[in-house]
């Protein structure tokens, strides 16, 4: 525990982390932000499968009086999270992760949840609308977020429409990276990216839609989506509004006539882990107030 940043970074070629519980540093409780990356001279650095804010188990919150990460001053190229080894940074005073000042830097695969402020901020000023654009000298360009129109669940199947940028078409946001999370609900009205679900890419329109293959416990009636965006240059977006109208039908597979295990949870599992039609029946029923309706199919 630190008055000031927990770890400061303005050299480049740094790794703080890893992709093992091993190489994991927690850091907590300063009295500043938990990480600072500062200065053009800090370029290439990668924080990866660290705690920031919580405990070493990833439970209790230990927050830093800050952001989580704070990207400035000229900072470029460096890269929070990506592949397998991304960061738990939860419960800080401010951002997750704060970018200020020019430069492109990537965030990938966290669990970006239960924030002071955004889960992603460029400009550390909340959270700043869509126009279309990308801002040369801005953090990050100020990259577009993605919108989510549209999500539907079947088994562990989710597929998930929508656009990057202010309307579509936008050729501009044409092959962007779409990172699409479980929220948090931030009360900002955009997540926090809780659980990271998959990728999928936009299209020369900047429209993207895709299919996804989830853990079917990710996947309930209530659940609320989010997503960032990243271009080609390593540019990450801030998150997206939350999507609140994810449709989940209820795929029997089983014939026995078993009970659901926990009416009202959105999900169609019995005790034994499957979806039987008297569970599909009963889950339906208790979220019958929905404007769209799951259905029931079976496998």
């Amino acid at each position: 525990t630190n008055g000031g940043a927990g770890v400061r970074v303005l050299s480049p070629g740094n790794t703080l982390g890893g992709d093992s519980s091993a190489l994991r540093n927690v850091i907590a409780g300063n009295g500043g932000d938990g990480i600072v990356i500062s200065g053009p001279a800090a370029s290439g650095n990668a924080v990866q499968g660290n705690h920031i804010g919580v405990n070493v188990a990833g439970s209790t919150v230990v927050p830093n009086s800050g952001a989580g990460i704070r990207v400035q001053s000229g900072a470029s190229g460096n890269t929070v999270g990506g592949g397998s080894a991304g960061n738990l940074i939860r419960g800080n005073t401010g951002a997750g992760v704060a970018l200020t000042g020019a430069g492109s830097n990537r965030v990938s695969r966290n669990a970006l949840w239960g924030n002071g402020g955004p889960g992603i901020d460029l400009a550390d000023n909340g959270v700043t609308a869509n126009d279309g654009l990308k801002s040369l000298g801005q953090p990050n360009l100020l990259m577009d977020f993605p919108v989510v129109t549209q999500a539907q669940a079947r088994g562990n199947q989710l597929t998930v429409t929508g656009y990057v940028g202010a309307a579509v078409p936008l050729s501009l946001f044409a092959g962007a990276s779409i990172e699409v999370y479980v929220s948090d609900a931030h009360s900002s009205g955009h997540g926090g990216g809780q659980t990271w679900l998959g990728t999928l890419s936009t299209d020369a329109t900047g429209a993207f839609t895709g299919t996804l293959t989830v853990p079917v416990t990710s996947l309930a009636l209530g659940t609320r989506l989010t997503a960032t965006a990243t271009d080609s240059s390593g540019n990450t977006s801030e998150f997206g509004p939350n999507f609140a109208g994810l449709v989940v039908d209820f795929i029997v597979n089983t014939a026995a006539d078993d009970a659901d295990a926990a009416v009202g949870d959105g999900q169609c599992l019995t005790a034994a882990g499957l979806c039987s039609l008297r569970a599909a029946i009963t889950e339906l029923n208790a979220w019958s107030g929905l404007a769209t309706p799951p259905t029931i199919a079976f496998a």
